[in-house]
């Protein structure tokens, strides 16, 4: 291959990367997108799950207290977006925001197969502190127990995340395609320079 052959291979490669990154970005908005709706539905879930499997305190509180706890959830509801937001925007959860592909960190490796959980343990346990953060608080303060949901996904934060996966795996071996390009055409101009000293 010759020099130029190379360089154009190299920046073709890189192209396709930086398209890849464009299409991750967008498959990582929307699963945090997806997650800001699910954390609203199943944070309702879980709230009015508590208050009525906890039926002698509910009975205690009667309508008057019951009616508090709703509109603070409303509320807490209202801001969950922000608080998704907050937890899943970070960059350490998703690998195609740094420029290594093929890290040796579980969290990326998890990223291309994951045969215990349908979603990454970092994402996973992501949204539920999610849940957890917001939910628990109400419940304690009103004397009710937080029983952890089982549910951390929804089918649109599924479809979301098979998509980032998908790409995820594409974009590592054009990345392992181009460090390999860029390390021959490294051995090329050295063998270059050997030979013209």
């Amino acid at each position: 291959m010759t020099d130029t052959d190379s360089n154009g291979r190299i920046v073709q490669l890189k192209t396709q990367k930086e398209s890849l990154c464009r299409d991750l970005e967008s498959a990582a908005q929307a699963f945090i997108g997806a997650t800001q709706t699910f954390a609203g539905q199943e944070l309702r879930k879980s709230v009015k799950h508590a208050v009525t499997s906890q039926h002698e305190l509910t009975r205690r509180l009667g309508t008057n207290g019951i009616g508090p706890i709703k509109l603070e959830l409303e509320q807490l509801i209202a801001g969950s977006p922000a608080v998704v937001l907050s937890q899943l925007n970070q960059d350490s959860l998703w690998p195609h925001r740094g420029d290594n592909f093929n890290h040796s960190n579980v969290t990326y490796s998890n990223y291309r197969t994951s045969t215990v959980s349908p979603l990454p343990v970092e994402l996973s346990r992501a949204v539920g502190e999610i849940l957890k953060q917001t939910g628990e608080p109400l419940l304690e303060k009103h004397g009710y127990a937080f029983v952890p949901s089982r549910e951390v996904q929804s089918e649109e934060m599924m479809a979301a995340f098979r998509r980032y996966s998908e790409l995820y795996f594409n974009a590592a071996a054009i990345d392992r395609e181009l460090k390999c390009a860029e390390a021959e055409e490294g051995k090329a101009e050295a063998k270059r320079l050997w030979d013209e000293a």
